[in-house]
């Protein structure tokens, strides 16, 4: 087949087969190789289909060889996004919320890049339980070491507590597990 045809199917797929072989080999970009095919292929389709096929067994087979590479956070925020993610992450955003976050703050709509995001930043959503570093793991650990007074314990929420631990209506809650603990140690103490 050459471009002197006047079938217009085939015209168009020798374009396509000469867009490939215009990205593929010469190395241009989709744009570039849509402007030099516009302007007519030198090459019959045989000879394309042989050039390409001729590159994909030097290169190992593969038509794309960046589908190979693994992908990175770089290939989908740039450096002052991935400053933001990894800020989030830090303040313990995690799995859906960080994706929404994602999807307002960078504008990314697709759902598999918004989960590949949230994987390359290595975060792990814990159902039903706590990460090992929280509050309520150092607090029962601190309860658990030894009988706490009411002024230990109420010093160590108000200490490491924060704000939501230190609220009237969370104070008596965690004041009650440390008397649990309390009479754990005194039962265990005889």
């Amino acid at each position: 087949m050459t471009t002197n045809t006047n079938d217009p199917t085939k015209t168009q797929a020798l374009g396509a087969i000469y867009r490939k072989y215009l990205t593929s080999i010469e190395g241009m970009t989709r744009e570039q190789a849509k402007a030099q095919s516009d302007k007519g292929c030198p090459f019959t389709a045989e000879q394309l289909n042989q050039a390409i096929s001729k590159k994909q067994k030097l290169s190992g087979g593969s038509a794309k060889p960046e589908s190979k590479r693994e992908k990175t956070l770089d290939d989908y925020l740039n450096a002052e996004q991935i400053r933001e993610a990894r800020r989030l992450v830090e303040q313990g955003i995690r799995g859906n919320t960080l994706k929404m976050y994602c999807r307002d703050l960078f504008k990314i709509r697709d759902k598999a890049v918004l989960q590949a995001i949230v994987t390359l930043l290595d975060v792990k959503v814990a159902r039903g339980g706590t990460r090992g570093d929280s509050f309520d793991t150092r607090f029962n650990a601190f309860c658990a070491e030894k009988l706490r007074t009411i002024d230990e314990v109420k010093a160590f929420i108000h200490e490491f507590g924060g704000i939501e631990y230190n609220k009237k209506a969370t104070l008596p809650r965690m004041l009650s597990r440390a008397e649990f603990f309390a009479n754990v140690h005194k039962m265990y103490a005889k």
